[in-house]
């Protein structure tokens, strides 16, 4: 989306050096690649309007957070 450039350059100025790396299947009841923020959409995600759903990766090698899933509620997504 047009929308990631700009929030990357801001998250890059911050110190946090992230970067779009393409297109991967996703499933929402398991942890995709390790440091892999992925992102898809669903209607309601939460069940309720207006929300939008953001999880870390609870399921890494030694309990460690090491990725995540953003779901975009799609009553909202434009992309």
């Amino acid at each position: 989306t047009p929308y990631y450039p700009a929030a990357l350059k801001q998250l890059n100025a911050a110190g946090l050096h992230l970067k779009v790396g393409g297109v991967e299947p996703v499933d929402i009841n398991q942890c995709g690649p390790a440091y892999h923020i992925q992102v898809t959409e669903r209607d309601r995600p939460l069940g309720t309007p207006g929300w939008s759903k953001g999880v870390p990766c609870p399921w890494q090698p030694d309990g460690l957070g090491r990725g995540g899933l953003v779901i975009y509620n799609s009553e909202y997504w434009t992309g």
